[in-house]
């Protein structure tokens, strides 16, 4: 990392500690969700910076973080995200033509529960998190969805948040993971999972099914795809073409998500309950 890349991450850092030692004294849980940061010539740099302003207390990446399996590509990512590691835990899904999932823990993050593989699960503040390998086949019978329905039992009552890379839902076309909507959307619908958010297109997606959302966070700064034609879109559905990240606020009963841009304007705004019935609360 070059002098000015340096002093420009380090001074976004300590406003970031700031910020967050301010958030921290609310009590709220503050979060941020991006993916699609592979490809070379984009704004992941720009949505990294962006993503410190908002001093998240936890960084989720939906994959989609290289897209391969070369040292140097990895390297030059963990160059750019070094600021986000320094500040809190990183957990990030693995993503198509990657070998693994992505964990940096800071002291006290959370242990996370595996299986034996790139999928698994903690508790944090509060809230559940999942991470899914969507890489694997998905059947009715196979490892992972049957640590899937017993990890999500364990875990009903609280706000349950889940990250897969390709999508179960939403017009990411041939990204999108069929099988999971026949053996994993039952489980989130079943076991009241509030967002469930990936990143196999590089835009913005949001839309609801049976209560659930479901959110393509694929604008991490990877060279952007066209928005999809309006005959894919539902009634209800927001979907732009942007570099961003989701800043996600747990406080009390509520679960803002907020899309932001790498100029930090607000491109997009839901509100969730934390618990209960699922579906989209009146902002």
């Amino acid at each position: 990392m070059n002098g000015a890349r340096l002093l420009a991450a380090s001074f976004c850092l300590l406003i970031a500690y700031a910020t967050a030692a301010k958030a921290g004294e609310s009590g709220a849980l503050r979060f941020v969700v991006l993916g699609g940061t592979e490809g070379e010539g984009g704004n992941t740099a720009q949505v990294v910076a962006q993503a410190l302003k908002l001093a998240p207390d936890l960084v989720a990446h939906a994959g989609g973080m290289v897209g391969c399996t070369q040292v140097a590509r990895w390297r030059a990512f963990e160059e750019t995200a070094a600021p986000l590691f320094e500040l809190c835990p990183f957990y990030g899904c693995r993503g198509r033509g990657e070998p693994r999932a992505l964990i940096v823990p800071r002291n006290g993050s959370p242990d996370p529960r595996t299986s034996g593989g790139n999928f698994f699960s903690f508790d944090f503040r509060g809230a559940h998190f999942v991470f899914l390998d969507t890489e694997l086949p998905v059947e009715k019978d196979d490892r992972q969805t049957r640590w899937l329905a017993a990890d999500l039992a364990a875990a009903e009552g609280r706000p349950i948040f889940v990250f897969t890379h390709r999508s179960v839902y939403g017009a990411a076309e041939r990204f999108i993971l069929a099988s999971g909507r026949q053996w994993w959307h039952p489980l989130f619908v079943r076991h009241r999972a509030r967002v469930v958010f990936s990143g196999a297109r590089h835009l913005y997606h949001r839309l609801n099914k049976d209560g659930v959302a479901y959110v393509i966070t694929g604008g991490g700064g990877g060279a952007l795809d066209p928005v999809m034609a309006r005959r894919q879109l539902a009634p209800g559905d927001v979907a732009a073409s942007f570099n961003h990240c989701i800043e996600v606020t747990l406080s009390d009963d509520t679960i803002r998500c907020r899309a932001v841009d790498i100029e930090g304007r607000t491109r997009d705004e839901f509100v969730l309950r934390a618990n209960g019935e699922l579906g989209q609360l009146e902002p």
